[in-house]
């Protein structure tokens, strides 16, 4: 598992630079942006400002390291807290029943509703999935 983007995990810069990531993270003048790394295509994005402790994107996705053939999960957000985020949603709303996962990828928002800067199962929305 590698928890966080390619910005700041050696491997996960490595999946994404040799287009084994279903997705990539890209900042830009004005944001962050998810995108489809197989036709560039816009996922999600959000304005610098709107990452915060309390809400953000996410992203969960499963690569498969050609070379080894070892299924890499990556979980991250554009906040260390987006990231907690990603990691909680991966153990709470996918791990518990890993043979219903059968998508590549999912990209979400979390927004903290109670203002404990903490994920809970209700503070999330799923915005695309693929792959």
């Amino acid at each position: 598992m590698i928890a966080g983007s390619s910005y700041y995990q050696k491997g996960a810069g490595y999946m994404v630079t040799n287009q084994f990531a279903p997705l990539a993270n890209l900042g830009t003048q004005d944001g962050f942006e998810i995108r489809d790394t197989s036709n560039n295509a816009l996922i999600a994005s959000e304005l610098y400002a709107e990452a915060t402790d309390s809400h953000d994107l996410f992203a969960v996705q499963f690569m498969r390291e050609p070379a080894s053939g070892s299924l890499v999960l990556n979980v991250f957000g554009f906040t260390s807290e987006g990231t907690a985020a990603a990691t909680y949603y991966f153990q709470n709303a996918i791990a518990p029943d890993m043979s219903s996962a059968n998508k590549a990828w999912y990209v979400g928002e979390w927004t903290d509703r109670n203002a404990d800067k903490q994920p809970d199962a209700n503070e999330f929305t799923i915005i695309a999935s693929g792959g």
